[in-house]
């Protein structure tokens, strides 16, 4: 099995539920452990734990609601920004805005970092806006 069998972007709209979610996500860790096990370069499987990180995050953003907020960015920084994500590290997020944050978006950050949290992932969150 390859990586883009586990690709969050193959997931229907209809499974994006906390347990369907972290299913995915254990199931994608398994792969890596048998894929390190099998001497599968350990370079492409940070790199790929990374990309997989990506795909994800970029579908839940679309589920919040958050692609409809022009004036938002969300930014991979750290280890995870350079794209190597190890198992076990955080996944360090900065949500950046150029007008400040209205209610509306604060909600959906909100869910969307609830929604991280949820699914048992490390989140290493800051938020910012541009003067």
């Amino acid at each position: 099995m390859d990586f883009e069998s586990f690709s969050p972007v193959n997931i229907k709209p209809d499974n994006f539920t906390i347990p369907y979610l972290k299913r995915h996500i254990q199931d994608f860790s398994d792969w890596q452990i048998e894929a390190f096990k099998n001497k599968y370069d350990i370079t492409q499987l940070v790199e790929l734990r990374a990309r997989y990180i990506d795909e994800l995050l970029i579908q839940l953003w679309d589920f919040v609601g958050l692609s409809e907020s022009y004036d938002l960015s969300l930014i991979a920084v750290g280890g995870y920004g350079r794209g190597e994500l190890h198992p076990k590290s955080d996944i360090d997020l900065l949500i950046l805005s150029d007008s400040g944050f209205s209610q509306q978006s604060e909600a959906k950050i909100s869910e969307l970092i609830t929604l991280l949290w949820d699914l048992k992932l490390d989140i290493g969150q800051s938020s910012s806006h541009t003067q």
